[in-house]
């Protein structure tokens, strides 16, 4: 009988302890590196140095791309939400700031990962001097700023079209509280230690659609306003520029 009591207590013990286990893992929490290649079309973007054809046949150079993002959020496969609040990200890939950590990731699967590309009206208005020097949204680190009336700059690309044997400087600048524009993507992922999650900007879709943009017959300068809408447009094409590539394994 004593025999039996005991092997009873250690299969009860054992069994504990997977289930300790069980709950060890499904809890666990990482450091989640993300990356954004910038792309047009199927080549990485070389700043000031490559021409580009866009879906409209307009000939095109970059030579800066910067945007901020704003509240994240992963979408685990059971429909809870994992939220980041009060993260914002600088991303400006022709100075290789192109990655970003989100702290304290589940381990797990996922199905979704949303972002804005700006910031909330209340930030949007708020006083960018108060920032530490080094914060995302620090007039230091960056100048996508109009004043506090106006407030950020949330996308801005700027760069040279080609045409008629001539270069002409285009610079599109999207902000105002209309055009916080959110990202999401439904996508199958699953976190697990020393990830990186890679997402892809195509800015050749920024011209593609659900609009298609004849650059040369649109306002080379625009601020947002008095545009005809182009701005608004651009805006529209955003969210399909963004897509999620994978996780892939971190070798460092």
């Amino acid at each position: 009988m004593k025999k039996y009591y005991l092997a009873l207590f250690l299969s009860i013990f054992i069994f504990a302890c997977s289930e300790d286990d069980d709950i060890d893992i499904t809890t666990q929490k990482v450091n989640l590196n993300v990356e954004i290649k910038h792309y047009f079309n199927d080549k990485m973007i070389e700043f000031d140095t490559e021409t580009y054809l866009n879906e409209f046949g307009n000939e095109l150079s970059v030579s800066k791309l910067r945007y901020l993002i704003s509240d994240i959020t992963l979408t685990k496969k059971d429909g809870s939400i994992i939220e980041f609040e009060n993260q914002y990200v600088y991303i400006d890939p022709s100075r290789n700031r192109d990655t970003f950590t989100l702290f304290g990731v589940d381990v797990g699967d996922y199905t979704n990962i949303t972002y804005n590309i700006g910031v909330d009206s209340t930030t949007n208005h708020s006083d960018p001097t108060l920032f530490d020097a080094d914060h995302p949204l620090s007039l230091i680190v960056h100048n996508l700023h109009w004043g506090w009336i106006d407030g950020y700059i949330f996308f801005s690309v700027e760069g040279n079209l080609h045409y008629m044997g001539n270069k002409q400087l285009f610079t599109y600048h999207l902000g105002f509280d209309r055009n916080l524009k959110t990202i999401s993507i439904d996508q199958n992922y699953s976190i697990s230690d020393n990830n990186i999650l890679s997402l892809q900007f195509d800015l050749a879709k920024l011209f593609k659609s659900p609009n298609l943009i004849d650059q040369s017959n649109e306002a080379f300068i625009t601020h947002s306003v008095n545009d005809n809408g182009y701005s608004d447009r651009l805006v529209q094409n955003l969210e399909g520029a963004f897509t999620l590539k994978g996780i892939i394994q971190n070798e460092n």
